[in-house]
């Protein structure tokens, strides 16, 4: 991700959180996820929500 927002001129601080109580503070309840300036942009919710296809 850092490799990706440097390509773009943006300058970006990641950190990788660990500590579960953190992360669920955010109602991300598996990985990965991506938060942003405290909002969330990005969960894998595909392991949990049935396909919305018929």
């Amino acid at each position: 991700m850092k490799d990706t927002a440097v390509k773009f001129g943006v300058n970006v601080k990641v950190e990788k959180a660990i500590d579960h109580a953190e992360i669920a503070k955010f109602g991300i309840a598996s990985e990965p996820g991506i938060v942003t300036d405290g909002k969330i942009v990005h969960t894998d919710r595909r392991r949990k929500t049935p396909s919305r296809r018929g």
